[in-house]
C-alpha cells in the first residue's frame, strides 16, 4: 500500500477553516452571554426598583428624643438620622462632705493608679506580641487567656482614666 504525502496548502486550508469556525463560534457564545447578561441587569433593575418601592411603602415614623420627647417623630430616609436617641443631661448634684472628701483622696492617688494599669497594659501587649512569634507556638486557649488579659487591663486602664477625667472636670483638689 501506497501512502500519499499530505499536501501543505489542504492541511492549511483545513487549519484556516478550523480556526474560522472555532472564532465563529466563540462569537456566537460570547453575543449570547451578553444577551442573557443584559436581560439579567434589566431583570435586575427591575426588582431592585420594586424594592424601592416596598420601602417608599413601608417607612413608618420612627420616635426620636428622650421619653418626653416621643410626640416629635422623624421620617427621614437615612437610618442613622431616624434612630437617634439623645439621653436627658443629668443634674450635676453638689457633694457632700464625705464625697467630697473621698473623691479628694480618689484624685491624690489616680495619676498612679491610672500609670500603673496602663504599664501593666502595655507589659502584657508585648508578652502576646511575643507570644505570637514564639516557637513553639501557645496552645490556643494560652493565647485567648492572654488576648482576654491584655483586653481586660486596657479596659481597667481607660476606666480609671475617665474616672481621672470626670474628677478634673469637678475642679477638685487632691488632698
Amino acid at each position: 500500500a501506497v501512502t500519499a504525502a499530505p499536501d501543505p496548502e489542504a492541511e492549511e486550508a483545513a487549519r484556516v477553516a478550523r480556526q474560522l469556525a472555532a472564532a465563529e463560534a466563540a462569537a456566537k457564545a460570547e453575543k449570547e452571554f451578553r444577551d442573557g447578561a443584559a436581560a439579567r441587569a434589566k431583570a435586575r433593575a427591575e426588582r431592585e426598583k420594586e424594592n424601592a418601592a416596598k420601602e417608599v411603602k413601608k417607612k413608618a415614623p420612627v420616635f426620636e428624643g428622650s421619653v418626653p420627647d416621643l410626640m416629635k417623630m422623624s421620617t427621614s430616609s437615612e437610618p442613622a438620622e431616624r434612630l437617634q436617641y439623645v439621653a436627658p443631661k443629668k443634674k450635676e448634684k453638689a457633694l457632700n462632705k464625705k464625697q467630697l472628701r473621698a473623691a479628694q483622696e480618689e484624685l491624690a492617688t489616680i495619676e498612679e493608679d491610672a500609670e500603673a494599669l496602663e504599664t501593666a497594659a502595655v507589659a502584657l501587649e508585648e508578652k502576646l506580641a511575643l507570644a505570637k512569634d514564639a516557637v513553639p507556638k501557645l496552645k490556643y486557649s494560652e493565647m485567648a487567656k492572654l488576648a482576654g488579659e491584655v483586653s481586660d487591663a486596657r479596659r481597667k486602664a481607660d476606666a480609671k482614666l475617665e474616672r481621672w477625667a470626670e474628677l478634673e472636670e469637678m475642679g477638685l483638689e487632691p488632698l
